[in-house]
């Protein structure tokens, strides 16, 4: 990465952008950056739209969430994916806490009495002169807390599509997993795992939201980042079509730890 390029990915930016759309945004902040861009992404149009006192990449990361996209970096090039598209596959692998697992250890967090049930957007539209509002709902959510946002939108369509996106990323750590597996170089962000029913209340479809390889001491291990998948107002739970996770390494020999609780539990 050059100096230029550098400097100007930490800088903090106010921008005004209108009469563009989502795509045409994302292209002209990536351009400055030096970098291209692919995947699909809607010509979602914007009358208007700010950029406030964000870096450029923290702008175009909004810009991803607010409209449902992930996006990664990969070499010059910004890879945008829609989280529908992902969370709508089927599971890569399924780990079970069993005789033959690669896992080494693993945790597993339900803070579901933190998440909301409904999210809604309401602004004053100063040019319109009327108030524009959108709510949704998470019917996975049994809590009746609302998530309240004040965002510039411009009718109540695309209200209801910023609601839905920060719900759905206000509710993502709802249930969540890290696990310690086997070196595995397959396993990826942007993956479905599923953790079978050995995990009891854990067990579920999640989304792999990051993969770390190591070796270290002359041993392979992959850390994955996991959050459970809610559709169709429950979360997701395994279809039966995933490859089942096997031993399939001789860099780890041992017992399965559970750090989910204080000291730990071997199986």
């Amino acid at each position: 990465m050059s100096a230029a390029n550098s400097t100007e990915q930490r800088t903090k930016k106010s921008k005004s952008f209108e009469d563009t759309d989502l795509k045409k945004v994302i292209e002209e902040v990536a351009k400055g950056l030096g970098y291209t861009v692919s995947g699909e992404i809607e010509d979602i149009a914007f009358p208007y739209k700010r950029q406030r006192r964000e870096r450029d990449l923290q702008f175009l990361k909004r810009l991803a969430e607010d409209y449902g996209y992930f996006f990664a970096i990969k070499d010059k090039q910004l890879v945008f994916y829609r989280r529908e598209d992902l969370e709508e596959r089927e599971a890569v692998t399924t780990f079970e806490l069993e005789d033959g697992t690669t896992i080494i250890n693993w945790k597993a967090t339900d803070k579901t009495h933190q998440t909301y049930g409904n999210a809604r957007v309401a602004y004053a539209h100063g040019k319109k002169k009327k108030l524009i509002s959108g709510e949704v709902q998470d019917l996975s959510i049994r809590s009746g807390d609302t998530l309240t946002i004040d965002e510039r939108v411009e009718d109540e369509a695309e209200a209801k599509t910023i609601a839905r996106s920060r719900l759905a990323k206000a509710n993502e750590n709802g249930l969540t997993a890290n696990l310690t597996i086997v070196g595995d170089p397959l396993m990826i962000a942007g993956q479905v795992v599923a953790l079978g029913a050995t995990f009891g209340k854990y067990a579920a479809l999640y989304l792999v939201h990051k993969a770390t390889h190591k070796i270290a001491r002359g041993k392979y291990t992959t850390q994955l980042e996991l959050k459970a998948i809610r559709q169709d107002g429950k979360v997701r739970k395994a279809s039966g079509k995933g490859t089942k996770s096997g031993s399939k390494s001789e860099l780890f020999d041992g017992s399965v730890q559970d750090l989910s609780k204080p000291k730990g539990e071997t199986f």
